[in-house]
């Protein structure tokens, strides 16, 4: 380096001598509707939306978990081999769209989606989604059911003095009816924490946990106590939303205890939700 090159670096530098050098950090951007959320097998990942979840569907269910909880979505990788795959959520009249894929570091963590609402990543319903959006017409027809005979016996589930059956079945446009019997026979109440609904494709020639494909949904609409006393019986009431079911399919209801560890779990076959009668005509919905 020549006298010259050394004279300018020295007058640079020397301001900068004894002085504390600052840097910039830099973090990635935050944006409201991520394209890749990113989960581990160790912790839980949450997604928080505006309105309350009625559909989660995982293009490789045999990798992950996922639970729905009101507006909340829990996710979980099943290990940590795990690979990236789809996901959608069904919220009010719109969708969310996203991948999964697993982090190698800690992931745990909540993605608050609750101004995602008409932003990126999410999609309207059209005309296949007005059944959804007319709360006040679902609630009518659970309504009417009560008033309906049951058409059902079976299936049914009896376990550690309780009994869970099918009551009654029907279709209106896209959204699925059911009755559910619950009957408590022991001296403690059943306190339900949570009911769940998935559907379960099978993909060969058994039902294995990496050979099906699922789709976990929230009732549209629902007319249940929340607690079910000491020897008595009582009907639950839900509209779910309508998935057609290939013949290997079947929907899966789930009771779960808030203050115990009885649990109740019934299978429905997908002809029965297939042939299931409509309501008829001059009910006046």
């Amino acid at each position: 380096m020549n006298p010259t090159s050394l004279l300018l670096t020295g007058l640079l530098l020397a301001p900068l001598a004894g002085q504390p050098q600052e840097f910039s950090k830099v973090s990635a951007p935050e944006t409201s509707s991520p394209d890749t959320l990113f989960v581990t097998d160790t912790e839980t990942t949450y997604l928080l939306f505006p309105r309350e979840v009625e559909l989660v569907d995982i293009g490789r269910p045999g990798d992950y978990f996922a639970r729905i909880e009101g507006q909340s979505v829990f996710l979980k990788a099943r290990s940590k081999q795990s690979g990236s795959t789809n996901l959608l959520v069904r919220f009010g009249a719109s969708y969310y769209t996203a991948r999964l894929a697993v982090a190698e570091g800690p992931a745990g963590r909540l993605y608050d989606l609750r101004g995602i609402a008409g932003g990126e990543g999410v999609s309207r319903l059209g005309s296949a989604g007005k059944v959804a959006e007319d709360p006040a017409m679902i609630r009518a027809s659970l309504l009417h059911l009560r008033e309906l005979p049951h058409r059902h016996a079976t299936p049914r589930n009896t376990r550690d003095g309780l009994q869970l059956r099918l009551s009654q079945l029907q279709i209106r446009g896209e959204v699925l009816y059911l009755g559910l019997t619950l009957r408590n026979g022991t001296s403690i109440a059943y306190v339900p924490d949570f009911v769940g609904f998935t559907y379960l494709e099978r993909r060969g020639r058994r039902f294995s946990r990496n050979n099906r494909y699922q789709k976990e949904v929230r009732p549209i609409s629902e007319l249940a106590p929340d607690r079910i006393p000491s020897r008595e019986e009582h009907t639950l009431w839900y509209a779910l939303p309508l998935y057609a079911m290939s013949s290997r399919g079947r929907l899966q209801l789930q009771f779960r205890e808030r203050e115990g560890g009885r649990a109740l779990r019934i299978l429905l076959p997908a002809r029965w939700i297939n042939q299931a009668p409509s309501f008829p005509d001059g009910h006046g919905y």
